[in-house]
């Protein structure tokens, strides 16, 4: 694996997050290459083991033994610190040719580890900082702030668009599609969806950025503030909502329609879809149970729902079941009157919708709740924004600090990922407000306007989702034109077919966020 005049810099035990998949292997960083060997690591003696299956309970690979990934560290474009299960153990390594490898970093106990995280972490911006340099020559590559404050001052001045400023909230808030659990997170802007034509210029088709999801009806806010006042278990801080805006479940409910994430559904079901009547079947349905509902839905969305009209249609004739009180077979989303049908008209108007001058001016409304100083304590609390303490970083700490056992700790980590994760809090004040424009920009979703604004210096993409058969074993090599990572495997693993028997279909590209610099 290396080469001749290729030298080891550092050898770490760790997890490549995946999809779903949380897989062990071993990672290298040498003069030129970015080494990952699965199904391998280090003991405590130095020696070279089969990696242990028993090291994290939560884990779930279906990637085989004796492959590797090659990245060439000349590729390498951006390099973030990551969280993993709320714990700061991950690293992320992207690079030009759209590639984004995510890396939980171990001892050699195989428990995470932050201090060996930030050693792999600094030994790659050491390693790799001519090639940052050459994407980033505006700036040193460290000014996280400055280049926080910059991207903020181009989305008040209508430079880059809601969109693309969402997309780097999310980055900044360690959010990325290489974690289910940690998918960039998006807003409900409209809820309008029965009459036969939308007027974007009138406030009432609009959802309250203001309000969480949980409190845009007032009879169902009320239910979860009593739940709050009157909670009385002294072992646990009381919270308004035991489940999350945003989770791995909510990533694949929304796509099942889109391989790997029928398949996907499918394997973390049992080898079979859920039922017909629990899956996503309508835009207006889905805006009524995460808003109107009962007390367990507050679904937000994500980005697909401004870019990508494929999702919403059943392209590959998935068998997705019959709804039990229509007898109606589950086929394409049904969409809102005013989409006439189309899903790339409801993408049209999405799109608009966040870019308008309505949301415009409230988005920051709604990134004080989500990314903000109304994310937890008394200001959460007063804006009914208070979720269960596993899903926040500091009170996953403070659980895994009080554990007596490593079967508690254990069971702790086991919580994690079903209850959810808050992103970073990135804003401890009010955040500022966007800048009026009389005519927004464009809000037709072109490739141009999910990425970057043309001529900016920062430029950067998560790696696109692979088809099923790999999910969880290395990246496919990419076009030669690029520079390429390399992966060695006699035959990729497949991910247990859904109950479809169409053909292998086309993969959705997750919307590429921008990144920060290293930081």
């Amino acid at each position: 694996l290396v080469g001749p005049r290729d030298r080891v810099l550092v050898l770490a035990n760790a997890y490549r997050i995946h999809c779903l998949d949380t897989t062990p292997t071993l990672l290298l960083i040498t003069t030129h290459y970015l080494l990952v060997v699965y199904h391998r690591a280090l003991n405590s003696a130095g020696l070279l083991v089969t990696a242990p299956t028993n090291a994290d309970p939560t884990a779930q690979s279906s990637a085989p033994a004796d492959v590797y990934l090659r990245v060439p560290l000349a590729a390498v474009m951006d390099i973030h610190r990551r969280r993993y299960q709320q714990r700061s153990v991950a690293v992320e390594v992207v690079t030009e040719f759209g590639l984004a490898v995510l890396m939980v970093i171990l001892d050699r106990s195989f428990a995470l580890s932050e201090r060996e995280r930030d050693a792999v972490y600094e030994t790659l911006v050491r390693t790799c900082t001519a090639h940052l340099q050459k994407h980033h020559p505006a700036q040193d590559v460290s000014l996280y702030k400055a280049w926080r404050l910059g991207v903020q001052q181009k989305w008040q001045n209508w430079e880059i668009s809601n969109f693309q400023y969402l997309m780097h909230l999310n980055s900044l808030a360690g959010r990325t599609p290489n974690d289910f659990n940690q998918y960039p997170v998006f807003p409900w802007v409209l809820r309008e969806y029965t009459a036969e034509t939308l007027d974007l210029e009138d406030p009432q088709v609009y959802r309250d950025l203001s309000k969480p999801m949980g409190a845009q009806d007032p009879k169902r806010a009320e239910e979860f503030r009593q739940r709050y006042n009157e909670w009385c278990d002294p072992n646990l801080p009381a919270f308004h909502y035991g489940t999350h805006y945003s989770s791995a479940g909510v990533v694949l409910h929304y796509l099942i329609r889109l391989q790997p994430f029928s398949s996907m559904n499918a394997f973390y079901q049992g080898g079979h879809l859920d039922l017909a009547d629990r899956l996503f079947y309508s835009i207006q349905s889905s805006w009524e149970g995460a808003s109107t509902g009962g007390l367990a839905d507050i679904k937000e969305l994500i980005p697909e729902f401004f870019y990508l009209p494929d999702f919403l249609q059943n392209i590959n004739d998935v068998d997705l079941g019959t709804r039990t009180h229509t007898g109606e077979r589950l086929h394409h989303v049904s969409l809102p009157a005013w989409a006439h049908g189309d899903p790339a008209q409801f993408i049209a108007l999405h799109r608009e919708a966040l870019e308008g001058e309505y949301t415009s001016a409230h988005l920051h409304e709604w990134i004080d709740l989500i990314f903000g100083y109304k994310q937890q304590g008394p200001e959460a609390e007063k804006a009914l924004n208070v979720f269960h303490p596993l899903t926040y970083e500091s009170g996953v700490v403070s659980a895994l600090k009080g554990a007596q056992s490593e079967r508690e700790r254990r069971a702790i980590t086991s919580q994690i990922a079903p209850f959810g994760q808050n992103p970073a809090d990135l804003f401890q004040n009010p955040h500022v407000r966007r800048m009026r424009k009389s005519r927004p920009p464009p809000a037709a979703p072109t490739p141009e306007a999910v990425g970057w604004v043309s001529g900016g210096s920062m430029s950067a993409s998560f790696s696109s989702v692979p088809p099923p058969s790999l999910c969880s074993a290395p990246a496919a090599v990419p076009p030669a034109a690029a520079p390429a990572a390399t992966a060695s495997t006699s035959a990729p693993p497949s991910m247990p077919a859904s109950s479809s028997s169409a053909p292998t279909p086309p993969v959705a590209p997750p919307a590429p966020p921008v990144a920060p610099p290293a930081s």
